[in-house]
């Protein structure tokens, strides 16, 4: 019984990190922080010693499951695994969620996005170090970054593949990142509304596939959620030694980079609604919408905040 309920717990875990890093501004990462799971994810996605990938090899060919289960509890793939059904659940879920928010109330949830940002980057100043030539050169290129890329994804509908590969990349490596949201990444490269669309007509054509057999409708749509997948899955492997390196040996520098980067990404999402309602309305007439989505995502982001400082 007290394994099951172990294994809940990492469930929920794994649902606290998807529901985070379904909306830009909120990190996983510092969820995983949080909750006290941090380093051993970072272990567990670690690639795996030389030795470990013969043995594992060795055990298959002689399909010794035995030591295969024994390789596989090494190396905490159930721990991965329970947290990663648990992120996947929620990500379904919430990005459902948005994708109505924003056919529906655009403004709004950009300006919710916004807040959401804004907070978590005002939250997270006390890590910015500003002292010494190169981390300000680390702030600067950040914020530049994330800025001017904010513009050219909100100029661009361009969807194909390599983008959405790169875009799944830097959006599941950024995961495992404490303080930056893997969907911020989306926004700033203008893919998070296509995403969310994605998720949301797969989820439908899926229900559609399981009652009335419409398996053409389900193919269409999951081709571009597995490049998108693809991308993460590439994108973690690579990066999860680099993050973990530049977090030990260069924590301050990093911390600082990534924080400015969310400061530049700001502008994503006032492009954004100025481009979703271009000719319909004017922009001055949106900002008490906007205003009031800001609000509630900030405070969003400050309830999160003091409930977890003593964490």
């Amino acid at each position: 019984m007290d394994s099951i309920r172990k294994w809940f717990v990492v469930y929920l875990k794994g649902v606290a990190m998807g529901a985070a890093d379904a909306v830009p501004g909120v990190s996983g990462g510092t969820i995983a922080l949080i909750t006290g799971i941090y380093e051993r994810l970072i272990d567990a996605l670690s690639i795996p010693e030389t030795e470990q990938i013969k043995q594992g090899f060795k055990a298959f060919f002689n399909r010794d499951y035995q030591k295969i289960l024994k390789l596989a509890t090494a190396l905490d793939i159930p721990f991965l695994s329970i947290l990663g059904i648990g992120v996947i659940s929620s990500l379904i879920l919430v990005l459902n969620t948005m994708n109505f928010l924003l056919e529906s109330y655009t403004t709004f949830t950009y300006g919710f996005f916004f807040g959401l940002i804004l907070l978590s980057a005002v939250t997270l100043r006390e890590q910015v170090y500003l002292s010494g030539f190169r981390r300000k050169v680390c702030a600067a290129s950040g914020f530049s970054i994330a800025f001017f890329a904010s513009g050219l994804g909100a100029a661009s509908f361009n969807h194909s593949a390599p983008l959405l590969f790169l875009s799944g990349a830097l959006a599941v490596s950024a995961m495992i990142l404490p303080g930056v949201s893997g969907s911020l990444f989306l926004v700033v490269l203008g893919q998070y509304s296509y995403v969310s669309s994605l998720v949301s007509d797969l989820t439908s054509d899926f229900t559609g596939l399981l009652l009335q057999g419409r398996l053409f409708n389900f193919l269409s749509e999951i081709y571009p959620v597995l490049v998108f997948m693809s991308g993460g899955v590439v994108g973690i492997l690579l990066s999860v030694n680099l993050v973990e390196l530049a977090l030990e040996k260069y924590r301050k520098a990093s911390m600082t980079f990534l924080i400015a980067l969310m400061v530049g990404a700001l502008r994503s999402p006032l492009i954004q609604v100025v481009r979703a309602t271009s000719g319909s309305t004017g922009v001055l007439s949106l900002a008490p919408e906007f205003s009031l989505g800001a609000l509630i995502g900030g405070l969003a982001v400050f309830i999160l905040d003091r409930n977890t400082a003593d964490i």
